[in-house]
């Protein structure tokens, strides 16, 4: 399914972020979740940036909500998880876009039916181009909140970034 939301040309640069190191300290956390399992067997501060990470990656690079809802989950409630993550970085206008995105869905818990959740985002992009979740949408794609929100935590949170024993690169 195709977007009809384009992203908003908003670079982690411009935000002022140290792309290289934020981005080996957020592929730590991603190798650390894929060695332990998932991120449930994590401590939270690798859980929340990985999630967070994951999420606003799909959103921005997927083509925003609507692609990010064709994706099915195993966790027992995903979307919950995606908006506290965002809430314990900072990011409380995204996690209530998100929120809010979700609760538009006719039906309760769309994370469980995925036939019932791709049938409504067919609907929806095919027939209401007025629909509340392109603005969402748009608010969550390439969010400078999310980005920035995201390098902070990171940074207050470096040595959970670090191997036990051994100085960040860059700092011997």
């Amino acid at each position: 399914m195709a977007s009809r939301t384009k992203p908003k040309a908003v670079s982690r640069e411009a935000l002022g972020l140290k792309r290289a190191e934020f981005e080996r300290l957020l592929i730590y956390a991603q190798s650390q979740a894929e060695a332990a399992g998932g991120v449930d067997a994590l401590p939270e501060v690798l859980a929340t940036a990985v999630t967070v990470a994951a999420a606003q990656q799909t959103i921005d690079r997927g083509g925003g909500l609507l692609c990010f809802f064709e994706i099915g989950f195993d966790e027992h409630d995903p979307y919950r998880l995606i908006a506290d993550a965002y809430r314990r970085i900072g990011a409380t206008e995204a996690a209530e876009a998100f929120e809010r995105a979700v609760k538009l869905f006719p039906f309760e818990q769309p994370h469980l039916h995925r036939e019932r959740r791709l049938a409504w985002l067919e609907e929806v992009q095919s027939s209401d181009e007025h629909h509340e979740i392109w603005d969402l949408s748009d608010e969550l794609i390439e969010s400078p909140e999310v980005w920035s929100k995201l390098k902070a935590y990171v940074e207050a949170n470096r040595d959970a970034f670090t191997p036990a024993g051994r100085p960040p690169d860059g700092d011997h």
